[in-house]
Formats: C-alpha cells, sequence, structure tokens
C-alpha cells in the first residue's frame, strides 16, 4: 500500500471521529489510541514516512487533548506533497494538554512508584531497628508467601508444553547473554556509588521486587486499560499491595528495591503509552501464558528466599518473552497441524 493511502486513510477518520463522531470520552480515547497505532505500525512497515505521522499524531492528539479540556478542534487537512506531509492540525494549548493526556495514561505507573518508594524507604529506615530474629520471621514470611504466590500464577497455564518450551529456551538464552552475572555486576557498581557496605544485597533485592512488582495479570491488564481509557484504579490496587510488599522487602533486603521503581516505570509505563499497540497482542491466552511463565519465575525466588537452593532466576527472564511467542506461533500453525482423534 502507497504512504498516501495509508497515511489518508489514518489522517481522515481520525478527523471525522474527533471532529464530528459521536460516542464517550472512553470509546474516543481507545479510537484515538487505535489510529495512532495504526500510523506507527505505517511507519514501522515503511508504507509512512516518519514525518507524515508526526503530522497524523498531531492531530489525533490535539484532538483528544481539547476534547478533555471540553472544547472542539476543527483541524485543517491539506495534501501537500509527499515530502511536506499530508495533515495540519491547528489547536492553541496543545503543550498543556499533551502533558496532561501524557499523564493520565501513567496516573497509575506514577501511583506505584510512589507507593514502591515510601514503603521501601520506611522499610529500610524501620528495618535496622528490629531485632535480628524478627528481620528472619519477615524473611522467611516473604519467602513462603512469594512462593505460593508463584505456585498459583504457574498453575494458571492453560498448556504445560508453553511453559516447558519457554522456560527451557528463556534459561538457555539467559545463560547464553549471562543475564544474571550482568544484573549482578551492575548491582555491584550502583552499590558501590550509593554504599560501602559490602555485605548489601542490591542486586537480589532489585531483581527480586522487580520481578513481584512488574510480573502478574494486574500489571498487564491495568497498565493497557490506564492507557487506553485513562482508568487508574487498577493499578492504584496493585500500588496499595506493592507499598506493603516493598516495605517488607525494604526491611530485610535493603535499598536495592527502590532500584525497582526503574522497572515498574518502564515497564508499566511502556504499556500504558503503547496501549493502542499491545492490546490487539496481549489477548486472554497470551496474559494467561506469560503469568504462567512469570509465576515459575516468582517461584524461584520463594526458593531463594528461603535458602532452600540458588537459582539464578534472572537467567530465565527471555521465557516472559517466548511464551507470548510461542501462543501466537501455535494459533498461526493451528489450521495446519492435524488434528488429533
Amino acid at each position: 500500500m502507497c504512504e498516501w493511502h495509508v497515511g489518508n486513510s489514518v489522517a481522515s477518520s481520525s478527523i471525522a471521529f474527533f471532529s464530528g463522531g459521536s460516542g464517550n470520552r472512553a470509546s474516543r480515547y481507545s479510537q484515538g489510541q487505535a489510529h495512532l497505532g495504526a500510523a506507527v505500525l505505517g511507519v514501522l512497515k515503511g508504507n509512512l514516512r516518519l514525518s507524515s505521522c508526526g503530522h497524523f499524531c498531531h492531530i489525533i492528539f490535539s484532538s483528544i487533548l481539547a476534547e478533555e479540556s471540553g472544547r472542539r478542534v476543527a483541524p485543517s487537512v491539506g495534501c501537500v506533497g509527499r515530502t511536506k506531509g499530508y495533515v495540519q492540525a491547528r489547536a492553541t494549548g496543545q503543550r498543556l494538554y499533551f502533558v496532561t493526556l501524557f499523564l493520565s495514561m501513567l496516573s497509575g505507573t506514577i501511583i506505584n512508584v510512589l507507593t514502591v518508594l515510601v514503603g521501601g524507604s520506611l522499610g529500610r529506615f524501620l528495618g535496622n531497628r528490629l531485632p535480628e530474629r524478627v528481620q528472619t520471621t519477615i524473611f522467611d514470611g516473604l519467602g513462603l508467601i512469594t512462593l505460593l504466590v508463584g505456585i498459583q500464577q504457574a498453575l494458571g497455564t492453560a498448556n504445560v508444553l508453553i511453559l516447558l518450551g519457554s522456560t527451557l529456551l528463556g534459561g538457555l538464552i539467559g545463560e547464553a547473554l549471562r543475564i544474571e552475572s550482568r544484573i549482578e555486576r551492575f548491582g555491584d557498581w550502583v552499590q558501590g556509588k550509593l554504599t560501602k557496605d559490602s555485605a548489601s544485597r542490591f542486586s537480589e533485592a532489585f531483581v527480586t521486587s522487580s520481578l513481584l512488582f512488574c510480573v502478574g495479570p494486574l500489571t498487564i491488564t491495568g497498565s493497557l486499560e490506564n492507557g487506553l481509557v485513562g482508568n487508574y484504579r487498577p493499578l492504584a490496587l496493585k500500588a496499595m499491595l506493592d507499598g506493603f510488599a516493598s516495605f517488607a522487602f525494604a526491611a530485610s533486603l535493603g535499598w536495592g528495591v527502590l532500584a525497582s521503581t526503574l522497572t515498574i516505570l518502564v515497564f508499566q509505563g511502556g504499556l500504558s503509552l503503547g496501549a493502542g499497540l499491545f492490546a490487539g497482542i496481549l489477548d486472554a491466552a497470551v496474559i494467561r501464558e506469560l503469568t504462567a511463565a512469570g509465576g515459575l519465575l516468582i517461584m524461584g525466588i520463594g526458593i531463594q528466599l528461603l535458602r532452600l537452593k540458588w537459582i539464578a532466576v534472572a537467567n530465565f527472564l527471555p521465557s516472559l518473552l517466548i511464551a507470548p511467542l510461542l501462543v501466537l506461533l501455535l494459533r498461526e500453525l493451528a489450521p495446519l497441524l492435524p488434528t488429533l482423534p
């Protein structure tokens, strides 16, 4: 498909929808994400120039943000040529409205980051005042709960072969890339910058808390809902749970728990900002197997916390990407596979 047809279809449908269409705020918000996703996909596939995509993003965001403030925008459209783009939008206060939309899409993630920062900081300051036997009891309790959560998530798989394949392939890839050792070196470097305490468990705290806070169905569905319709409530509920967990982990493992806020910001924020692109891929089956693969990793963390066996959990991180890919691959191959009696 040529660039003009791709760009013009995205632009015209966006203009028609936002300037005179019907529907509530949530449906308009979702449609805007879909049109924006179509423009971005056009660039990725080589059917649409990046400069033209910028014009389409301009008109889509201007229309959504103007509607947020209760005004209508009547954007002007013109086909100037292949090199100059096709759409020009005129809206006052565009920058302010764009920031409003951006913060709305990340509202749940921002709340989550703040609760982890507060909970982790309190846990670190108060944890040192607890007797060692109390800290050991907290640590063992966290290990038991973590193991239980991992088992519950892993048992949610609908096809154990997908779980097996993603875990083994992910482990081999992670071992080849030496993910665990690289994260440990990064953690040691950060630890050296922040503290001279050689007994610090920064790397363990970072990996453990990052996986627990970012692997789960509520993380994915909540991020998508926050990005598509601006509903932050599911992530706000998750944020409260993470806040209490960060308090307990920081009391036992130290400052590394606070570094997991970077993982939350990148992972959850990325899902929310790209919700229009990911919504069509991350369906129920994909989320189920992704959660199950993450459950196995969380089980490994629980085993470590209980001091039963050391497992290089970070080396299995690629399984979180392989599991959804296997689901999509089997879905495409299903018509070609013979039906078993």
